[in-house]
């Protein structure tokens, strides 16, 4: 792939998940097939855990992660490859937070089949995506990158001592995390209420205390949103933080 082209498909990563998660969204059961609604709650409550630990490892390597180039869509010219932080355990620590993420939708879903078919086809594009920026990053750096590559694994953590994790961790960034990530978690926890309020009305068909929860928590997040997007563009540009 050109690195053209791997500019393009990088410029989305932060989304992968969301073409699953909207389809899933819209076939999901209309009956609680774990038995009863306990037990339905208790795994999409599950799945909130999962998708949080997702976004965690997430913010970790954007916000307490050094500056360097993982992909054809950053700057080189400081010729500086990105391994200490959490990519100092995994290479790839925003698409193992994006594997947690769509994990726990699965969840979510009611639906097996299309949440094996879902979490699967995440992860082959997932897969391609990281194929193409290593051919990248190992026609950038050459044998730097060979030796990180030998050393920390692709996906999955690591927590075997190494020579990247005696590396200092930056000092964690609100910039980088609200820069970054900010319509990443919104997005990601917007469509765990909406799955949770779909389920609500089409298995129970009747409004409860969970419902007016989730709704008010809906409205939190959209609240957070808005003010932080009209106040971050300020605080980004000054010196703070």
């Amino acid at each position: 792939m050109t690195l053209k082209r791997l500019k393009g498909l990088d410029k989305f990563r932060g989304i992968l998940p969301l073409p699953f998660l909207i389809i899933a969204f819209f076939y999901m059961r209309d009956k609680f097939v774990l038995g009863s609604m306990t037990i339905e709650r208790l795994v999409d409550l599950a799945g909130l855990i999962s998708i949080l630990m997702g976004e965690a490892i997430r913010a970790v390597a954007i916000a307490a992660g050094s500056r360097g180039v993982r992909n054809g869509n950053e700057e080189t010219k400081t010729r500086r490859l990105l391994v200490s932080g959490a990519y100092a355990y995994t290479r790839n620590p925003r698409y193992l937070g994006n594997f947690f993420i769509c994990l726990g939708f699965a969840a979510v879903f009611s639906n097996l089949y299309l949440a094996v078919v879902s979490v699967l086809g995440f992860w082959l594009i997932t897969y391609a995506v990281v194929a193409s920026e290593e051919k990248f990053l190992s026609k950038t750096f050459e044998a730097e990158y060979d030796k990180y590559r030998e050393t920390v694994p692709r996906f999955f953590l690591s927590f075997k001592s190494n020579q990247y994790k005696a590396i200092p961790w930056e000092k964690w960034s609100w910039k980088r995390f609200f820069r970054k990530e900010q319509n990443t978690y919104s997005t990601v926890l917007l469509l765990w209420c909406a799955c949770e309020l779909v389920k609500e009305i089409k298995i129970k068909g009747a409004f409860d205390v969970w419902f007016y929860l989730i709704g008010i928590f809906s409205a939190c997040i959209i609240v957070q949103w808005f003010i932080l997007t009209k106040w971050k563009k300020g605080w980004l540009d000054s010196g703070n933080g």
